[in-house]
Parts: C-alpha cells; sequence; structure tokens
C-alpha cells in the first residue's frame, strides 16, 4: 500500500494550525488501540516549529480492514482550551493515511500568535476500547540569531552560538544562504553541521578544529575552499554532485576511510586529502588537475589516473599501500615521488607519458618496468629502491634518444641493493605479442559520433579475425562498419559524459587492452564543434588544386558527405553522386558551376605515366569530355574521386564518416584506384602495391590552410621569403615521387618564414628641435634624422630611411609644428606603419639690440639745438 504517513495538516487549513476539537478513532472489528495508538514526537518546542502526532493501529491488515479511521482532538493552553471562534476544526484519516504497518503521522506547526505555554491535546477513541489519551508538551521562545550574516552576499560571517549541534538554514531573515565565510565556524568544537541546499561556496577554513565525524555536502556546493574541513575528525563525508573545486588541504588531517569524488571535480588542490585514513577513493574522469600530496600518506591500495589528467603532482600518491595502478592514456608527466612508497608490483606506462621524474617511483615492489618510445625522460631515482631485475628494465628506444640520469635505477634486484643497467631497443627482446593501432585518441568533444579505424595484427603483421577482437564503449559493444583485409572502422555513438572505450584483442589465448576516455559535452545539431583541413586536388591529371588547403568548421550531427556538399558548393562548383547525404554517399563526378575545373587542358604528369606504364595501366590523356565535369571512368577505366583522413583512405564512404577537430581531409582524383596517390590498400585488398612510397602530407597541407584561411595571407605573401616557401609548398603538395624528407624539410622552411614574419610595435622615440626664426623648412629637414629605429614583434630592431615632409610649416612665423616621416617597411615585416613624426619649434623673431652710446650722443646734441 502506498505509504502517506506524513499528513501536512493542509496548512492546518488555512493558517489555523492547530487549534483541535476533539480527535476522535473508530475501528472496524479486530482492530485494537493500545497505550502506544498516539502519542507527540517531542515533548518540548520553540514557537513556530512543528510537533508530530503519531498514530498507530495495532493489528492492521490493509488487505482487510477497510472502515473509516475518523479523528478529533481538544487542544488546551495553560488548562484552558483553545478557540478560534469557529466550528471545531475535524480531519478524516482513512486507510490511504495509514502504512501497511498500521502507522501514519500528522505534522502540526504552532504559530507565534498562540505565544508561549504549557500545551496539552486530549484524543479521544469513539469506539470507547481505549480511555481519551492527554499529550502534553511546552512551547518556548525561540531561541536568538546564532549568526552574523551579510545580506548583500548572502554570507554567514561568523557562527557566534554556543550549540554543539548547528543547522545553516536555507534564508536568513529572508535572505538566501549562498556562502559560508573564510573561518565562520572554525575551532568551535562542532559535533554536527547540517548545510542546506542552496549555499553555493565553503570558504577557507570554514569548518576548521572541530569535531564534526560526518558531513553531507548539498548538491548546491561548487567549491570547497582551502582548509575548509581540515582537522576536524571527520570519517565520513557525502559530496555535492556539482561540486567543481577541492582547495589547498581541504580535508587534511582527518579520519576519512572512503570518498566518493564526483565527476564534476575538475581540481583537487595541494594536501586535500592528506593524512586520512583512506582506503578507497575514486579518481573523477574529468579532472584536470591534482595538487602535490593531495591524496598522500593515507591507506589505498587502488588508483586509477584519468586521461584528462596531464600531469601528477609531486608526492600526489605517495605514502599509502597502492598494489594496483591504472594510468590512462593522455597522462604526460608523472612529477617527483608521486607514487612513491606504495606496494606496486608491476604498473603499466601508457604511450602518452614523456617525463617519469624524481623518484616516482621509488621504493615500490616492481620486478620489472616497460619504459614506452613517448618517454624523453627519466629523472634520478625514478625506479629506485625495487626489486626489478637486471634484463626486466625494458626501454623501448635507443640510448641515444633518451635521457636516463644517474641513479635511475638505484638499489634494485632480489637484495634491493644493485643498480641495474635497463636494456634499449625493444628488438633486442623477443616480442610475442600483437600490435594494436588506430586512429581513435582520448578527446574532449562535442561531437556525437566518431569514426574510427583499427588495424590488429599478430607479431608477424597478419590481420587478426574481427572475432578475436571487441570493442566496448562504456560496456557496451560498438558494431563494425566496414571490414578489409587490413584494417577495420567503427563509429562510436557518444554518450554526454564520459565514455570509456576499451579494444580488446586475443592473441594465443592472451587479451591484450587499449583504454581510451572520451568526454562529451553537450552541443546542439549544427553548432560549431571544431574545425578541420580540407583540400580537392586532381593533380594526378595535371590540373592541381581545384580547393586549396583551407581550414573549415565542423558541425555537430553534420557527416563528412554533408560537410563535404557545403564546401563544393560554396567554391563555385556542382557535383554528381550516388547514395545520398546520409547513405552510400559516393562523389562520382564534379561539375562546373560558378568555378571551372578545366583551366587549363588535362596533362598527365611525366612521372606517373611512367608508373602507370610500369604497372600495366591504360591511360588516355584525350578520354574526358569538359562538359560532363571530372569524374568516375574519365582517361580510363580506374578513375575516380577517393578521400583520405588523416593520411589514411577510410574502407567506408563520406555518409559514414565523422569528422573531428584538427582531422586533415584530401579529397583526390585517381588513375589507378588509388595506387597513384599512396591509397592502395583503399580498396579493402591490402595489396600495398603503391606506385610512389607512402609519405605523409597532412602537416604541410594544414600549415598552408592556416595561411590560406588567414585574414593577413596577403601581407604574409608580400615578403619574398613567404611567398618562397608558399609557393615551394604547392609544388611539393602536388608532386610524385617526393620522399618524407622533402616534405619535412619544405614544412620546416615555412614555418621559419611565416615566424620571422614580424610587425612594427613602435618607432623609436625622436626628440623635439627648436630652430631660429626664419629657418627655411629644408634647412630643418637636414637637423632631423635619416634613419629611424622600429621596434618589432620578434623583439628586434630595423633602422630604416625616412623621409620628412610639413604641410604646415611657416619659416617666419614662431610655433610648433609637425614633421611628419614616411619610411618603407623592411623585408619580412608585414602589417600597419605606425605614424612617426616629431615636433619642431620656431622661435620668435629677434628684437634688434639698442646702442645706448650712440643713443646717448643723439640726445646730447639734442640739448644744444635752438628751437
Amino acid at each position: 500500500m502506498k505509504n502517506k504517513s506524513i499528513r501536512k495538516c493542509l496548512s492546518f487549513l488555512m493558517a489555523f494550525t492547530i487549534i483541535f476539537s476533539t480527535i476522535s478513532f473508530s475501528f472496524a472489528e479486530g482492530l485494537e488501540a493500545d497505550k502506544d495508538t498516539v502519542k507527540l514526537d517531542k515533548e518540548e518546542i520553540e514557537l513556530g516549529e512543528t510537533i508530530t502526532l503519531k498514530i498507530h493501529i495495532a493489528n492492521y491488515k490493509p488487505a482487510i480492514n477497510s472502515t473509516d479511521i475518523h479523528a478529533k482532538a481538544f487542544m488546551y493552553k495553560n488548562g484552558k482550551m483553545v478557540k478560534d471562534g469557529r466550528k471545531p476544526w475535524q480531519i478524516g484519516v482513512v486507510n490511504d493515511d495509514i502504512n501497511e504497518n498500521g502507522d501514519g503521522e500528522i505534522e502540526i506547526s504552532v504559530p507565534e500568535s498562540y505565544g508561549i505555554g504549557e500545551y496539552e491535546i486530549e484524543v479521544q477513541w469513539l469506539n470507547s476500547l481505549t480511555k481519551a489519551t492527554k499529550l502534553s508538551f511546552t512551547v518556548k521562545e525561540a531561541k536568538p540569531n546564532i549568526f552574523e550574516f551579510d545580506k548583500e552576499t548572502g554570507t554567514i560571517i561568523k557562527y557566534i552560538g554556543s550549540s554543539k549541534t548547528v543547522t545553516i538554514p536555507e534564508e536568513i531573515d529572508g535572505v538566501k544562504v549562498e556562502k559560508i565565510g573564510d573561518g565562520a565556524f572554525a575551532s568551535k568544537e562542532l559535533e554536527s553541521i547540517t548545510i542546506a541546499n542552496g549555499v553555493k561556496k565553503i570558504g577557507e577554513r570554514a569548518f576548521l578544529g572541530n569535531k564534526l565525524k560526518s558531513i553531507e555536502i548539498p548538491n548546491s556546493v561548487t567549491c570547497i575552499d582551502n582548509l575548509a574541513f581540515a582537522d576536524s575528525e571527520l570519517t565520513n563525508v557525502k559530496f555535492s554532485k556539482n561540486l567543481t573545486y577541492i582547495g589547498v588541504e581541504a580535508f587534511k588531517d582527518n579520519k576519512l576511510e572512503e570518498v566518493e569524488i564526483p565527476n564534476s571535480v575538475k581540481n583537487i588542490d595541494r594536501s586535500a586529502f592528506q593524512n586520512n585514513k583512506l582506503t578507497k577513493a575514486n579518481i573523477p574522469d574529468n579532472l584536470e588537475g591534482i595538487g602535490y600530496h593531495a591524496f598522500a600518506n593515507n591507506q589505498l591500495e587502488k588508483v586509477t589516473i584519468p586521461g584528462s589528467l596531464k600531469k601528477v603532482d609531486n608526492h600526489a600518491f605517495a605514502d599509502n599501500q597502492i598494489k594496483e595502478l591504472v594510468i590512462q592514456d593522455g597522462v604526460e608527466i608523472l612529477y617527483w615521488s608521486a607514487f612513491a612508497n606504495n606496494q606496486l608490483t608491476e604498473v603499466n606506462i601508457p604511450s602518452s607519458v614523456i617525463t617519469i621524474a624524481n623518484g616516482a617511483f621509488n621504493n615500490n615492489q616492481l620486478t620489472k618496468i616497460n619504459v614506452p618510445s613517448s618517454v624523453v625522460n627519466i629523472e634520478e631515482g625514478a625506479f629506485s629502491n625495487n626489486r626489478i631485475l637486471q634484463g626486466n628494465a625494458l626501454i623501448d628506444k635507443h640510448e641515444k634518444d633518451i635521457d636516463i640520469e644517474e641513479g635511475a635505477f638505484y638499489n634494485n634486484g632480489t637484495d634491493g641493493k644493485t643498480e641495474i643497467t635497463p636494456i634499449f631497443l625493444k628488438d633486442q627482446v623477443v616480442d610475442e605479442t600483437p600490435t594494436i593501432e588506430t586512429t581513435l585518441k582520448s578527446m574532449t568533444t562535442k561531437a556525437d559520433k566518431i569514426t574510427f579505424d583499427l588495424w590488429a595484427k599478430d607479431p608477424s603483421g597478419n590481420k587478426i579475425s574481427t572475432s578475436n577482437v571487441k570493442v566496448t564503449n562504456n560496456g557496451k559493444p560498438v558494431e563494425i562498419n566496414w571490414d578489409d583485409k587490413e584494417k577495420t572502422s567503427y563509429t562510436l555513438n557518444l554518450e554526454i559524459g564520459t565514455n570509456n572505450v576499451e579494444i580488446k584483442v586475443n592473441y594465443n589465448g592472451k587479451d591484450y587492452v587499449e583504454n581510451y576516455t572520451l568526454i562529451r559535452e553537450e552541443a546542439e545539431d549544427g553548432e560549431v564543434i571544431g574545425t578541420f583541413t580540407f583540400s580537392m586536388e586532381a593533380s594526378t591529371v595535371g590540373l592541381g588544386y581545384l580547393i586549396e588547403p583551407i581550414q573549415v568548421n565542423i558541425h555537430k550531427g553534420r557527416n563528412a558527405a554533408k560537410e563535404l556538399d557545403e564546401i563544393i558548393r560554396t567554391h563555385g562548383y556542382k557535383y554528381e553522386k550516388t547514395g545520398s547525404l546520409e547513405s552510400s554517399f559516393y562523389l562520382a563526378t564534379l561539375l562546373d558551376g560558378e568555378n571551372k575545373i578545366y583551366k587549363v587542358k588535362p596533362r598527365i604528369p611525366d612521372e606517373l605515366k611512367r608508373k602507370l606504364e610500369e604497372n600495366s595501366v591504360p591511360y588516355d590523356e584525350e578520354d574526358y569530355n569538359p562538359e560532363w565535369g571530372l569524374g568516375e571512368f574519365d582517361f580510363n577505366f580506374m578513375s575516380g574521386w577517393m578521400y583520405a583522413v588523416n593520411n589514411v583512405f577510410p574502407n567506408v564512404g563520406f555518409a559514414d564518416k565523422y569528422l573531428q577537430d584538427g582531422d586533415v581531409m584530401r579529397v583526390q582524383f585517381t588513375l589507378a584506384y588509388g595506387n597513384d596517390i599512396g591509397g592502395a590498400d583503399a580498396m579493402g585488398g591490402g595489396y600495398e602495391n603503391n606506385m610512389f612510397p607512402k609519405v605523409n602530407k597532412d602537416e604541410l597541407t594544414k600549415k598552408v590552410a592556416e595561411i590560406n584561411s588567414n585574414s593577413r595571407k596577403e601581407e604574409y605573401l608580400k615578403v619574398k621569403r613567404v611567398k618562397y616557401a608558399y609557393d615551394e609548398s604547392i609544388r611539393v603538395l602536388q608532386a610524385f615521387g617526393v620522399s618524407q624528407e622533402e616534405i619535412d624539410k619544405t614544412l620546416e622552411n615555412l614555418e621559419t618564414a611565416i615566424n620571422n614574419v614580424s610587425q612594427v610595435v613602435s618607432v623609436k622615440e625622436i626628440e623635439e628641435i627648436e630652430v631660429n626664426y626664419g629657418t627655411s623648412k629644408e634647412e630643418v629637414i637636414e637637423k632631423l634624422p635619416t634613419k629611424i629605429t622600429l621596434n618589432l614583434s620578434n623583439g628586434t630592431k630595423e633602422e630604416v630611411d625616412v623621409t620628412w615632409t610639413s604641410e604646415e610649416y611657416a619659416e617666419n612665423k614662431a610655433g610648433e609644428y609637425t614633421f611628419v616621416g614616411s619610411y618603407e617597411l623592411p623585408e619580412g615585416v608585414t602589417g600597419k606603419k605606425p605614424e612617426v613624426n616629431v615636433k619642431v619649434t620656431v622661435k620668435e623673431e629677434p628684437v634688434p639690440e639698442v646702442d645706448k652710446s650712440k643713443l646717448e650722443e643723439i640726445l646730447n646734441s639734442a640739448e644744444s639745438l635752438e628751437i
């Protein structure tokens, strides 16, 4: 039976709240009322608080008893009946109000208008099976405010009460409580604290130094600041599901044994859980930062480090009892003593790790270690004080390609006192493990679908059957898109949040597993979720780029066919296809629209002609019709449009491919089923019969696309060395038979040219000059500097010639004039030219000096004149 045991008194019927007439109960035959039939849950309440009348009916059988139970009651205050001038209030209690055990509750509140005093409720039974029951309780004055509260910020500043049990309310004086201020409850010897939902932040030292034992953080809290619950004798904590930050030493020096940290947490700061008794603690899947000593000095036995965490900070998990450690792909740096002083006997270091710092695995029980080729630095003591035997420290690299500091493997061997020498080069050890390669990678994305390819091969390089390959996402099988003799393609349907993808390959009865973590964020259909590099070329017939490399937005919910459709139309072409944009899409023919395909006459490059002839591939340079566009069966029967993504030719069509941020998609015209453009295995045959050595032009394509999509492209190409490097890049991208070394050098030259392009930040200040009245403009210009100094954005300086002029200058008029300098930007400098000018001041016209002796002579002679 549905339990409605707690029944609100209809706001005790329109603010009447607790005015009772007689509560009376009638019972069906066989039911009993005993001394515990009715009682109150409290003997004392504060004015305005609630009290609960509890009902119990013995021998209650809900399937049998259907008689209604009616109730009335009298209420007395200080011996006098409480009245409100109306008829007695009454309530009917029926079977639906009583649970299957015969229990029910009525919640009553005493309004402030009733006042304090001694109250009594008299309950009577209509069937007279029991005498009237009198229930007494006391109403006392409400306690005074126990908080200093800032209404403007919704912050509890200080606890000024004396109780060791505190409830933080949702509101204080009608204002929502949103923050518990710094030190508000620190060192109050609190034993219990209840935090109402609505609080968003718990400030620094908020509950430092108490005796709390247990705490539940409401879901409204997103931030727990530094030292918030440190040294508070906590043994249990329940976290908010929306928490994002746990501060410095937030739970340090407690007695926690187990914590369940929600996946919403992005950052756990230093020493957050140091010095507890943790035996179990999950690390959130989306964690982005973990401070040093975060979980140090506990009793953890099992830890999983998510791929979202790029670095594990100093001593983060030191001084535990870790026996099982999983480090997911994506982690790059293991800092000082990150896992020191534990019980590890083995550890798998993923191929994303770059640095293993000083003492990272010091003082464990490791007996062997495999260091992947991604690692470039192993610092002193990284694997010291273990049990690694000579020959069991395997480095998947040449010795010259990795920096291993002295003492990295100090104190190992069976005696724990031997400094062993690692073995370099993977091929020095007989490897019977299969290889698992995939285009999938751990990431955070807004895409809802991801297509990836998988190559699973035995040690001899033979493809492992898909019956021995299982791909799951969050434990659910991922179906195969397409399978050929070389690779298998899959499409992931990502769930919002964390997607744990497992690729499990069984070989010789043993499972080999690769794990990837993909975080999907919410996005609307059509929303831009990244960019990819696109190009479309017909270099095989001498037409070069029809669409030069560009950067294009990726839209959520769009497959590659829909992105291709928009690009082709945007660039003034049309096309014919088979299938649809949703399924089985195949680009059959590219057609002229506002743009022309055949800007020049098609001509197959000589080096390609030779390869076609060597491989007995027929061709006819005249076998095409410009009015029909460019498509399948032009020039020969093996021609058509193909595409590669990240230098891999997918075995699925455009409609089944979903692009990701950073992808490079090159659409190319082939004359030989892809054998002429590096796609020999694209047809699924595994022939490996490329006519030219297969090379990777993606990074060079991407760099050219960055320039083509840059608003400053014209400025860049005005720089001679940039223009030369750019043109050379276009040539190499369209050329056949170029080496990877030549491609990489071309990319390096282009990047160098671009990086050396600078802009004028400022012009070195020129001192003002002052000239005499009547100084000509030409004379002023001769006094001005002939060169000025430009301060460039790359930190260098350049001197350039400057020409001065002034339209306002007047040599016979005193005052201030501005001379403006004009100059040319030096090679390699682009952008706007800052104005350069100098102030010239013309002095006042001089007053002729009076000859006093002459003046006196004239005056003397004037005195002798006769009038």
